[in-house]
């Protein structure tokens, strides 16, 4: 199996990507279900995700330990190579990120009469408002594939515990949606976008979606990985005995999942993960629905949305690291 190396550039760089994608996603939904009500809400999502995936260029950049290496990902287009794949995504998302934020800017300096060299340079940009509707569906489309190809760059290495079963892409999209809606509602709640009340509360409650299908992703994939057939286990059981290909690479897979729930990485999982990314942000959602309440308090949605981005953290840490020990 080819060595790597993933270091925590390569989590920063797959988290981040992952919040931006799954932000505009979650607030491009809302708006359009909303009938055009949250608005606003996207504009924040856009603000949030440039700075969210120049950061993940930059761990890129620092992952690969050379300029020059880093800028062919970006000037060569090789469809079938994952990173390359990755590479253009987040340049193009960021691009057309860019010009729906400065096209919404400048429309409002416009509204203002605002004057004085930058505004006018600024207040330009407003002419893109006929194309606005096809940017807008252009960077949810790129939104949706960006989630998507987090958990995709993993599942496509012949590493066993990444590429053991579908379900690891499932794990990385439903983390970066519930990852993208607390971002945003963290914004809100700390008065940094204009986010709508009642947009935080349906995001509450789409997050708590998410946060389930990503504790069955995630339980689907470990009880895939570490499901093995008794011939396996005879072999493990018999230290120096010769291992087909094939259960060689299941034993490998058992390891890795050990290593997860039960080994080193297995404070960080189960608390990290499990316990503060999931498990109290979920039950804190259903213990406000049971009470009839819309959303937690500003101190408490702070808190709980500082959870969710941890624990999506972290899960990407450890998947890294298990698949690599």
């Amino acid at each position: 199996m080819t060595e790597l190396n993933w270091q925590w550039p390569i989590i920063v760089y797959l988290w981040a990507a992952g919040v931006a994608g799954g932000a505009y996603f979650a607030t491009f939904l809302a708006h359009k279900f909303s009938g055009g009500h949250y608005h606003e809400a996207r504009r924040v999502a856009a603000g949030l995700g440039i700075p969210a995936v120049i950061l993940g260029v930059v761990m890129l950049l620092i992952d690969l330990g050379h300029p020059v290496r880093a800028w062919h990902l970006f000037v060569r287009f090789r469809p079938f190579s994952p990173m390359s794949l990755g590479s253009w995504l987040l340049l193009l998302w960021s691009v057309l990120a860019v010009l729906l934020f400065l096209s919404w800017w400048g429309q409002s300096l416009a509204k203002r009469g605002a004057a004085g060299g930058i505004a006018r340079v600024i207040r330009a940009f407003a002419a893109l408002r006929g194309v606005e509707g096809l940017l807008d569906w252009l960077t949810f489309f790129l939104s949706i594939l960006l989630i998507a190809y987090t958990g995709v760059l993993l599942s496509t290495t012949n590493v066993p515990l990444w590429s053991s079963t579908f379900l690891l892409p499932a794990l990385f999209v439903s983390s970066a949606i519930s990852t993208g809606i607390a971002a945003i509602n963290l914004l809100g709640a700390v008065g940094v976008g204009a986010v709508d009340t009642s947009l935080m509360s349906k995001l509450c409650k789409g997050s708590a979606i998410a946060c389930v299908v990503e504790i069955l992703a995630l339980a689907g994939l470990l009880l895939w990985a570490a499901g093995t057939p008794a011939a396996a286990l005879a072999y493990a059981a018999e230290p120096g005995a010769p291992c087909p290909a094939g259960l060689e690479v299941r034993l490998e897979t058992i390891h890795q999942v050990n290593t997860l729930i039960g080994g080193d990485l297995s404070f960080a999982f189960w608390v990290g993960v499990v316990l503060v990314g999931l498990i109290i942000p979920l039950g804190s959602e259903f213990s406000l629905i049971l009470r009839g309440l819309d959303q937690p308090s500003r101190e408490l949605l702070v808190l709980l949305t500082l959870m969710v981005l941890v624990g999506g953290f972290i899960l990407r840490a450890v998947i890294v690291f298990a698949g690599q020990m």
